[in-house]
């Protein structure tokens, strides 16, 4: 063993350690990736050393031989298995793809084999006088390992296709890297190079890896919209549509069914996106539930009749193994008809997805110059905004006779019953619209709303006692409809009025229409 060699020796040591260490460190890199990086790393380490030991130990006296054999066991046996934790690193997945564990697999059954004909020198042999040489069937460990790397090689190259930028590029010369560190492994042994070029190999990876990673949305694999807005801003076209859509109800999604719920809609509706449009098209993820998607060289005209069918396409997420379906709201601009400044763009697009929003989601929509499309402005007009400030009472409660739970009350409501807010509400009725009622008036209106709803009435009409948060009764008129809600199923919206108010105001009137 010469001294340059211990020097790259030195060298490669020192960059895997590093690199342990930067792994440890990345924030970019999910849990798995770093389990992937630094197992590579250790693996290189680990057969650098095994290199040294064989250098050192060949050709001394015969009592090193099982030192001799057990060295090159190892380095040829695990040499693959780089290969295979760098695949394992790009791919995004938490679990285990099937590729992969076929690999390890096939990594084991190698193992054995090399392990098994040891003694027959099939692959490389040691002398009883502890000398190695290259077995007659040398060429198995060659096969092996070049199709290990192709294996990386194509992997990488699937792999890249997700990356909207020119970087995806780098791909293909670091693919020729590691066929010519193939080549020198195989043909020049004695340069003792391979697992410096190796390591390189591995750095280059984790660069690759940790720039590409840090352009994607962590969630949905799509381009953030740092990146998102760089590609388009980049982009040479003669025409081109800006797409932008959101999730219809995406807050009730994560508020009911929980944001494990949410983030499973917002990773489905991306891989609908890859699937269903071209590779020439950027998709990008703005943040929220809200995406956004350049088609170049194309007109609003062409595409319309091909978003209004992505736009009308079934979607469903899984909460508790039950299926729900969700919906999605677009709208759409052409450059440069309607600007040719990317912001300027982007709002008459998202003035068109709010245009559809007014109008009752689920829909698309394109941003038509000269129309009078009313600004965001107009969504001030949100529904809670609406509800709190109606001059009436207003209640929302589940029309189950064994569970009408309470949905939603307006400010109105709350003063009526004397609650500060409506936790207070929900505490003192135990989330019962029922128990609004008074005790011995229940059951008899109960049967009353159900006799109504059950004679074909949508709506229905009841007078009772409504008991306030300090006890106390006050007459009411309960005024109910019955909807079919997407998300909460059969529900009742009530509309509850003071009868001693009403006489105040409207006593003389009621009086003559009586009459």
């Amino acid at each position: 063993m010469n001294g340059y060699f211990c020097v790259l020796t030195t060298i490669d040591f020192f960059v895997l350690c590093f690199m342990c260490i930067l792994t440890y460190l990345s924030e970019t890199l999910s849990k798995k990736q770093k389990r992937g990086f630094f197992l590579a790393f250790v693996l290189i380490a680990g057969i650098s050393a095994l290199e040294v030991i064989t250098l050192v130990v060949d050709g001394l006296p015969p009592g090193y031989r099982w030192l001799n054999i057990t060295a090159n066991y190892l380095g040829f046996g695990l040499s693959p298995a780089v290969c295979i934790c760098l695949v394992y690193v790009l791919d995004r997945k938490t679990a285990l793809r099937r590729e992969i564990r076929t690999a390890v697999r096939i990594e084991i059954g190698y193992l054995i084999f090399l392990f098994v004909t040891i003694p027959c020198g099939i692959v490389f042999s040691v002398s009883a006088d502890n000398i190695y040489s290259r077995g007659p069937h040398f060429y198995i460990y060659i096969v092996v390992y070049f199709g290990a790397i192709l294996y990386l090689s194509a992997s990488t190259v699937i792999t890249a296709r997700e990356f909207q930028n020119r970087s995806r590029l780098l791909i293909y010369p670091l693919i020729l890297f590691v066929m010519a560190e193939t080549i020198i492994q195989v043909a020049l042994p004695e340069l003792h190079v391979t697992w410096l070029c190796v390591t390189l190999l591995s750095v280059l990876y984790f660069i690759y890896c940790s720039e590409m990673w840090n352009q994607l949305d962590a969630l949905t694999g799509l381009l953030n919209q740092n990146s998102y807005l760089k590609q388009t801003g980049g982009v040479r076209c003669k025409g081109g549509v800006l797409v932008v859509f959101d999730v219809d109800d995406f807050k009730h999604v994560n508020d009911v069914y929980g944001h494990a719920a949410g983030d499973g809609v917002l990773q489905k509706l991306a891989e609908s996106m890859k699937q269903y449009f071209s590779k020439d098209v950027i998709l990008g993820r703005n943040g929220g539930d809200e995406f956004c998607i350049f088609m170049p060289d194309c007109t609003a005209v062409e595409v319309k009749p091909f978003l209004k069918k992505f736009t009308e396409e079934t979607r469903n997420f899984y909460c508790k193994g039950e299926a729900h379906t969700f919906t999605i709201s677009l709208g759409f601009a052409e450059y440069p008809v309607l600007a040719d400044d990317r912001s300027q763009l982007m709002r008459c697009a998202d003035m068109a997805l709010y245009e559809v929003k007014m109008r009752g989601k689920n829909g698309c929509m394109a941003y038509r110059e000269g129309e009078r499309i009313k600004s965001r402005a107009k969504l001030g007009f949100a529904v809670k905004d609406i509800i709190d400030n109606m001059p009436g009472a207003f209640i929302v409660y589940r029309a189950d006779k064994e569970n009408d739970e309470i949905l939603l009350a307006n400010n109105e409501l709350l003063r009526l019953t004397g609650c500060k807010n409506m936790d207070e509400l929900l505490a003192y009725t135990g989330k019962s619209f029922c128990n609004l009622i008074r005790p011995d008036e229940q059951e008899s209106c109960q049967k009353s709303i159900w006799s109504q709803i059950n004679g074909g009435h949508s709506n229905d009409y009841i007078f009772f006692h409504m008991r306030k948060a300090d006890g106390k009764y006050i007459s009411v008129l309960d005024h109910g409809r019955i909807v079919d809600s997407v998300h909460n199923g059969r529900v009742f919206y009530v509309m509850i009025m003071d009868l001693k108010s009403l006489q105040r105001h409207y006593g003389d009137c009621l009086e003559l229409v009586e009459k």
